[in-house]
């Protein structure tokens, strides 16, 4: 069966645990939608740029994915048959997600089988203006490489701008960019597609699958240790 695509967090639901990392204070006033994290070793806002406002030498989303693909050895042709008693669909852990598809920033759809193959996939929901979000985008990178070597696919899928408007390739390559994810596949959802995954009305999203795409954790917050755990329960599984 085909396995589909990547996912975050629900538009429209206000915070509930949404708060600032201590030691990473964040500017969000007035909603805006500037993802540039003020303090804390936040990202580098002088870096010299290229075409599209992207830091010179930086891969797009797809060059990053088409990489990774290559170097570890995922794509459709690696995805598995749904295991006996797991059920399609989204909501619970125990469940495949299929038939879900967002997009890069530059416009292009992508499908989770893109990602088959992989021994774990942390998905990470981000609303641009909720500072446990950008306290995960920004320190996303530094999550992925401690799964170095181990075959870890790793994805931020931004939903919402600052004011609740909708992301858009703009705010994708913004949160790219600004946060320095090369490893980590940057994704928007323009679709909505991201809607059942969210429980509680939280921000803030984490959904980990493992090898055969399969729900493993599923949660809301940016504590690092917790993330990884979850990253490392689905690689044992």
């Amino acid at each position: 069966m085909k396995h589909r695509i990547l996912a975050l967090i629900g538009s429209g639901l206000l915070v509930a645990g949404c708060t600032a990392d201590a030691g990473e204070p964040l500017d969000v006033a007035g909603g805006t939608d500037d993802v540039t994290a003020t303090s804390g070793g936040g990202p580098s806002t002088g870096a010299t740029t290229g075409s599209g406002g992207m830091p010179a030498g930086a891969e797009t989303t797809a060059q990053s994915l088409a990489r990774q693909q290559q170097e570890n050895g995922w794509g459709p042709s690696f995805c598995r048959e749904t295991p006996d008693g797991v059920t399609e669909g989204l909501g619970d852990e125990q469940r495949a997600p299929s038939d879900l598809t967002f997009r890069d920033c530059e416009g292009h759809d992508v499908d989770l089988a893109e990602l088959c193959g992989a021994d774990a996939v942390w998905l990470f929901f981000a609303h641009a203006w909720c500072p446990s979000c950008r306290s995960t985008g920004n320190r996303a990178e530094m999550l992925h490489d401690g799964f170095a070597g181990r075959n870890v696919a790793s994805v931020q899928i931004v939903v919402e701008a600052g004011g609740g408007g909708p992301a858009d390739e703009e705010l994708c390559q913004r949160w790219r960019d600004d946060y320095e994810q090369g490893d980590v596949l940057t994704l928007f959802d323009p679709y909505g597609h991201h809607t059942p995954l969210v429980e509680g009305g939280y921000t803030a999203l984490n959904v980990v699958l493992d090898e055969n795409h399969v729900i493993t954790p599923k949660f809301h917050g940016s504590d690092g240790p917790t993330i990884e755990t979850a990253i490392e329960t689905a690689i044992a599984r």
